[in-house]
């Protein structure tokens, strides 16, 4: 270790703070000691033990001289972070030291490897270095680190995405207790399609080729995908359509579920006969004389009951409205009133794009062929036969962006009551799953917009009881200040990259401990790849290196004036799938 004896001298000692005074500035400009926000230093006593303490900021101070000049002195703030005893072994949080201290070193190589690499955990995953000594990996938990929930958080261009996919290559890195194929479970939301060179063994899911029929859906996520819940009659369109989706549930799972059978049951139903009996709702006519009740009337003067099955096989023709005493009509409650509903539903019937959910709107069976719920749910957790993978990846890229939430939270909330489902069956849980939420803000917002509900919903479902079900979370954003405080406040380990953002820089100083918001000063400024690591799988927070990663994410910045400078490329302009 370097001694700092000769030109510092320790100013205070408390329990959450050191202060260093460096007396000679010169002298230690001459010892060429690199110190840095993160470096840790060794105070110590007689008897050999003392504190383990990391520089969390600087001031320089101008003192008077008696003949009027001024000296400079530097202060450091210090950050205990732990003791150490005279044999060198480190225990995290303990400060007991003798008064006074007697010297002040920077940490040698074998006690910086003693803090962090934690060599000896029988779980241990190492991802980075240290900032101060490229030549000590440091090592976490991985039962704490992955086993519960995490945020990797940083601005657009600090490595986040090669943080991530180095996060997840990591679990799927060393050893696998001799199985022939390992039970790792990683379910990833790639927003923007950009993860998949860093994971060449996964399962990748698209608008393409996903099956995620809209009868899974839950009546919140229903409501989020047809519902415009600004319009004024809202009410109105959330009474009928709970009410036909119920129905047609009913209709098409036989007459001894109908008791048991609710809005939110998993059960078949086709959104094509919801948006016919919504449509006959929309031109009802009721006919108006007392003895009739205000029944719905055709134009073949019969009547028949909103419940009757032709309200949704058939398109209805109804009477025509009438004064006369003989044959009284007006139109009915709602008519008139579902216009814009009935046609938005139309055109998400027929936008191709969401296939994948609502099925081929020219196919008569509308989607009856994926009734197969089991089926569904293997592939989307990577249990296909013939091709299991350990990463499940989700390209939401060619997805409208306005139902990217919804489809988050369906998947997301349909894991989770998979594993509640087997643990009450076997009793615990022997398939834990992660979920990545890249890019958490668009779809997992502090606001309260109907789209944002579903994901929103599921989401911090799990954040505050996915540990006991095994469902954990990786929530990476850019914009932390913009996430659900419910999901962030749940995580219990931080990887804190740059952030320029102050509103984002003060929610995550909010949410870490007290003794660490000073070492947030800095994350304005830090390189690529560089990090905070803060949370408990750690034996004490740290700057550290995210390792380079060979297989990378397609996520490098574009050299756009190397591309402009190239020669005139001919393109067709496309707005992709039609």
């Amino acid at each position: 270790m370097t001694e700092l004896i000769e030109f510092t001298r320790i100013v205070s000692v408390s329990p959450s703070r050191i202060d260093i005074e460096i007396t000679d500035i010169e002298a230690f400009e001459q010892s060429e000691l690199e110190l840095e926000v993160g470096s840790v230093l060794r105070i110590s006593d007689e008897a050999g033990s003392g504190i383990v303490a990391a520089i969390e900021s600087y001031s320089i101070r101008e003192l008077p001289q008696a003949d009027g000049r001024y000296t400079s002195r530097m202060l450091l703030q210090l950050l205990p972070v732990g003791s150490v005893d005279s044999t060198g072994k480190f225990v995290r949080g303990a400060n007991k030291m003798s008064i006074p201290p007697k010297r002040t070193e920077v940490a040698s190589g074998a006690l910086l490897r003693a803090m962090f690499s934690q060599d000896d955990l029988p779980d241990r995953v190492a991802f980075s270095v240290l900032q101060q000594d490229s030549n000590i990996p440091v090592g976490v938990s991985g039962n704490s680190f992955f086993g519960q929930h995490l945020a990797v958080v940083g601005s657009t261009g600090s490595g986040k995405s090669t943080t991530v996919a180095r996060l997840v290559q990591a679990v799927l890195e060393g050893e696998s207790a001799g199985a022939e194929r390992r039970n790792t479970h990683v379910v990833f939301f790639d927003a923007h399609g950009e993860y998949g060179p860093a994971f060449p063994g996964s399962q990748t899911l698209s608008a393409q080729n996903l099956d995620l029929p809209y009868w899974l859906m839950t009546s919140a996520e229903l409501e989020a995908l047809f519902v415009e819940s600004a319009e004024m009659n809202s009410h109105n369109q959330l009474s009928q359509f709970r009410y036909a989706v119920r129905r047609n549930k009913q209709m098409h799972n036989g007459n001894s579920l109908t008791d048991e059978i609710t809005i939110d049951s998993p059960a078949f139903f086709s959104m094509a006969e919801v948006s016919r009996y919504l449509d006959n709702v929309n031109r009802e006519v009721v006919s108006k004389k007392p003895e009739d009740h205000l029944r719905p009337k055709l134009h073949d003067d019969s009547f028949i009951d909103r419940g009757d099955e032709r309200y949704f096989k058939d398109k209805l023709q109804f009477a025509e409205t009438s004064t006369g005493k003989e044959n009284r009509a007006s139109a009915g409650p709602f008519n008139g009133e579902f216009d814009r509903f009935v046609v938005r539903i139309e055109q998400r019937l027929a936008d191709r794009r969401m296939q994948f959910l609502l099925g081929d709107p020219h196919d008569p069976q509308d989607g009856q062929q994926v009734r197969d719920r089991e089926r569904i749910l293997r592939r989307l957790v990577g249990y296909v036969g013939g091709s299991e993978a350990n990463v499940t990846r989700l390209d939401l890229s060619d997805m409208p962006y306005d139902i990217v939430p919804i489809v988050v939270g369906m998947i997301a909330r349909l894991v989770f009551e998979m594993n509640v489902a087997r643990k009450r069956e076997i009793g615990w849980i022997d398939v834990p799953f992660m979920l990545v939420l890249e890019e958490a803000h668009n779809y997992v917002a502090r606001g309260d917009g109907r789209g944002n509900v579903g994901a929103r919903g599921a989401v911090e479902r799990i954040a505050k009881e996915g540990r006991k079900y095994g469902v954990l979370m990786m929530v990476v954003s850019q914009r932390p200040g913009e996430i659900s405080e419910t999901v962030l406040a749940q995580c219990a380990n931080f990887v804190v990259m740059r952030l320029a953002n102050p509103v984002d820089k003060a929610y995550i100083r909010h949410l870490l401990p007290d003794d660490m918001g000073s070492w947030m000063e800095g994350i304005s400024v830090l390189p690529q790849r560089h990090a905070i690591l803060i949370g408990s799988a750690m034996s004490a927070s740290a700057v550290v290196v995210i390792d380079e990663v060979t297989d990378r994410p397609s996520s490098a910045d574009v050299a756009v004036l190397d591309e402009w400078r190239k020669e005139w490329v001919e393109m067709t302009p496309s707005l992709g799938r039609t």
